[in-house]
């Protein structure tokens, strides 16, 4: 258990916001901002080079497949998941040709 703060630290404790201003802290005034804030930025970065052109658009290197030895085994609680029936014969479907290639013909009617 905390005992309760002293009686001239409930001016603190009692109030839901704090404001820096309020004449109960009588706190200094912060000082003014400096005109000039942060210097300015180096010209490298103002004029900037447009970058490279890439060779290949769109082109992602290929990882080089690495097999894992054969004296790595996986810890015995690991095994591999049961026989997923989808998985199984997620090759097996059946394409259904719904395109009708039929060619209609018909005599052309003599005008009335």
């Amino acid at each position: 258990d905390v005992p309760p703060p002293p009686e001239e630290e409930f001016i603190y404790v009692d109030r839901p916001v704090l404001y820096f201003d309020d004449p109960d802290f009588d706190f200094e005034p912060p000082p003014p901002v400096a005109i000039i804030f942060l210097p300015p930025p180096p010209p490298d970065f103002i004029v900037l080079r447009p970058p490279r052109r890439p060779v290949d658009v769109f082109v992602l290197p290929v990882p080089v497949f690495v097999p894992v030895p054969v004296w790595v085994r996986p810890p015995r609680y690991i095994v591999p998941p049961p026989n997923d029936s989808i998985f199984n014969n997620i090759h097996n479907t059946t394409v259904i040709n719904t395109i009708n290639n039929t060619t209609l013909t018909s005599e052309a009617r003599p005008p009335d």
